[in-house]
């Protein structure tokens, strides 16, 4: 029976007209395919006259058995936002429909539960492929990352040893100064000693 029903429902589909605005084709800002109903009083559209643009209305209907049900999968869409909205989803009758709003992170969980319950899948082409491309990424990401710290730390070393390479030649430099300073005092002292003497020798 509902084989059938999802016949009539596709055959319906395939004839179903594409309501617009009236006037959609002659205005700009009306866009083709953006249903609004008519309310002029003299409106033709309104009116249903022959020629004129269709209005939606109750006979363009699917059968309401199957009013829900996807033609693709046979089954009804339910909007899963994270993980706990999985528990006790009918495989058999339902499908699920991951939310527009949902992260990559949290996405990527849902279908990983999904596929283990064996839950269908509807807005996900190939659900293993988007898993294994998910995981490329990240691995990808994870090497990228650690060549970087790999690098920083690297250039932390190369740094370091810079500083380190400087502080001893200043130290070096220092010390050099610093006997340069006993020197000349040494030598002071030596003229002043021989100073004394000649004065000493004169008197």
């Amino acid at each position: 029976m509902k084989e059938k029903l999802l016949e009539i429902k596709k055959g319906m589909k395939k004839r179903l007209p594409k309501f617009s605005a009236q006037d959609a084709h002659k205005k700009k800002k009306l866009t083709i395919g953006k249903w609004r109903k008519p309310r002029g009083l003299d409106s033709k559209m309104r009116h249903q006259l022959k020629g004129y643009r269709r209005i939606v209305k109750r006979g363009y209907m699917s059968p309401s058995e199957v009013k829900d049900v996807s033609l693709r999968f046979g089954l009804i869409a339910k909007v899963v936002k994270n993980v706990t909205d999985l528990e006790g989803i009918d495989i058999k009758e339902y499908g699920i429909l991951v939310g527009s709003t949902v992260g990559k992170k949290k996405k990527v969980e849902i279908l990983k539960a999904a596929v283990e319950k064996k839950i269908t899948v509807m807005n996900v082409k190939d659900v293993d492929a988007y898993l294994n491309e998910h995981d490329s990424e990240m691995k990808k990401k994870k090497e990228a990352k650690e060549s970087l710290a790999k690098k920083k730390q690297e250039k932390e070393k190369a740094l370091k040893k810079k500083s380190d390479e400087k502080s001893k030649k200043d130290k070096s430099e220092e010390d050099t100064l610093a006997s340069k300073v006993e020197k000349s005092e040494e030598e002071k002292l030596q003229e002043k000693k021989e100073k004394d003497k000649i004065l000493i020798s004169t008197e």
